[in-house]
């Protein structure tokens, strides 16, 4: 597969995206971009295909807090009652994606407690 980013340029196979800004493509708009893929078969042959990408993300404020409750299950990381244990075994980080893309990316977003 060869991606280029217009229709034109995969008709005249020009301007392609090389290997490594294929792997790593940072859409040229926030949320929504279209390039154009040429499949070409082992004797030359080619078709080509438009590619819609879409990168949805939530609509959650940036004030949203959540608090949650983890009780422990006062074993060890083995699941014995003894003196090893820390009582840590419980705990747990909790996140999802947020906010904007910056080139691409989607952050990483903690729970505040």
């Amino acid at each position: 597969f060869v991606f280029y980013p217009s229709l034109l340029d995969a008709d005249n196979g020009t301007n392609a995206f090389t290997s490594a800004e294929a792997l790593a493509f940072k859409n040229r708009t926030v949320t929504t971009d279209t390039v154009w893929v040429r499949a070409i078969s082992e004797f030359g042959c080619y078709r080509i295909a438009q590619v819609n990408i879409i990168v949805s993300t939530t609509g959650l404020p940036t004030t949203f807090q959540r608090n949650f409750s983890v009780c422990d299950d006062f074993l060890d990381i083995d699941g014995n009652d003894t003196a090893n244990n820390d009582d840590n075994d419980g705990d747990y980080l909790i996140g999802w994606y947020c906010g904007k893309q910056w080139r691409g990316i989607a952050r990483l977003c903690s729970i505040i407690d």
